[in-house]
């Protein structure tokens, strides 16, 4: 059983959206399977971690920034390992002794030892599917891969996202002074780039549905019911989704491949994942490095012939269990519990 101390007063549903991922099940909701590892505690003493309750990118600004440093001299004083949240895109590394930090992307090449890397939490796709049983996609004579959304290398929809880029880079820089450096990445562009090496291979069925506009530009809530329905569709009919970094480098739509039983296929772009010491994660994917992502076609159809029929569906079932006993919010953060507790 891990103890946690940390500044109750913020545990509120108006800070639902802000809290700690791991205080959501020990607080909020009271998961029980989390209960069962982590407690609160009023007493430093007998805690075991320190954990600030919110997102810190709402606190590294100079009005706030007093609340975190005065959490994180307290830690220090006291000797405890405190465990810090920074969501976003970008997000942020705190750099003092013994501050662990968690968040949901970066370059894995510059993120400290003391960083850990969270799945997107995202809900059970299989909810889309109702009164359809989950089932495996037999093996195919050539790889099936599938994509929806934004794929754009237009020059006004390069210069929008060079233009919001920018400005988050100077409100970040002349506000709030702190940022984990990111450069402008054309993802709509390259996403596009390597989506048509796929298309054009005459050994590979490429189902994609590309888009100019976010959500296809849904405004109506049918819209946006339409459009999210025919993304999780597209991922549930192919064995292969193609996954690729946003604005931050990661992808919300790998989880989301995962959790309905079938097989990314990643861009890596010096990603770094979760649980990198538990998941052989090339058991699971296939991951392209960047630099030769302009093979991509290629070596689906080769990681696709070197696998058995029964290997393939096996996969997906190892998948969807991955995400059930992984990357959900309580099953993550128990392999957590079990990290820190036996050092």
């Amino acid at each position: 059983m891990i103890s946690i101390y940390t500044l109750k007063s913020y545990l509120t549903k108006d800070f639902r959206g802000q809290l700690f991922p791991l205080l959501l099940d020990v607080h909020i909701t009271q998961h029980q399977d989390i209960l069962k590892h982590y407690q609160l505690t009023d007493n430093i003493s007998d805690c075991d971690v320190f954990i600030f309750p919110l997102d810190i990118n709402n606190f590294i600004a100079k009005d706030k920034r007093d609340v975190l440093d005065d959490f994180i001299k307290l830690s220090q004083s006291n000797h405890k390992p405190l465990w810090v949240y920074s969501s976003g895109d970008i997000g942020y590394s705190l750099k003092e002794p013994n501050v662990i930090t968690f968040r949901l992307g970066g370059f894995k090449s510059k993120l400290n030892e003391f960083t850990h890397i969270l799945p997107s939490f995202v809900d059970d796709p299989l909810k889309h599917f109702s009164g359809k049983s989950w089932e495996t996609i037999p093996k195919q004579q050539k790889p099936d891969i599938g994509f929806v959304g934004l794929a754009n290398n237009s020059l006004l929809h390069s210069i929008r996202t060079y233009i919001v880029y920018v400005i988050f880079i100077l409100r970040k820089s002349l506000i709030d002074r702190v940022i984990d450096f990111q450069p402008y990445y054309a993802a709509g562009h390259k996403r596009l780039k390597y989506l048509s090496h796929l298309s054009k291979s005459s050994k590979i069925t490429s189902n994609f549905i590309l888009r100019k506009k976010y959500r296809a530009g849904a405004k109506t809530k049918q819209q946006r019911l339409d459009t999210t329905q025919e993304f999780f569709n597209n991922i549930f009919d192919n064995t292969y989704t193609f996954c690729m970094r946003g604005g931050g480098n990661f992808s919300v739509r790998f989880y989301e491949t995962l959790a309905l039983g079938r097989i990314p296929v990643l861009i890596n772009t010096d990603c770094k994942l979760p649980l990198e010491d538990l998941i052989n994660w090339n058991t699971h994917c296939l991951i392209i490095n960047e630099n030769e992502a302009e093979t991509i076609a290629e070596q689906l159809v080769t990681f696709h012939n070197s696998k058995s029929s029964k290997e393939l569906e096996d996969l997906q079932r190892k998948n969807r269990e991955l995400w059930e006993l992984k990357l959900r919010r309580h099953t993550f953060f128990v392999h957590v519990h079990n990290k820190y507790s036996d050092l």
